[in-house]
């Protein structure tokens, strides 16, 4: 069985590519963003749960946890 609780984050820019300001989630990379986000956790999902069984609540999982952390918002 695995056991990993590690996470990743990857961020590409094309140095070719025009610049942007901006890039929330109606923008063309926020949409990408958001796609590729949604693919990585649907993978995970999946590769943890073959079968398609989800678990229904966080307690019933059988991977997985929970944090009571919390992140802190600043402006550069």
């Amino acid at each position: 069985m695995r056991e990993s609780t590690t996470d990743a984050v990857v961020v590409g820019c094309d140095p070719n590519g025009d610049p942007a300001e901006y890039t929330g989630s109606a923008t063309t990379v926020g949409v990408a963003t958001q796609a590729c986000t949604r693919d990585a956790v649907l993978g995970s999902l999946q590769s943890w749960y073959p079968e398609g069984e989800y678990p229904t609540t966080v307690e019933d999982a059988e991977h997985g946890v929970r944090t009571t952390a919390s992140s802190e918002v600043f402006r550069l």
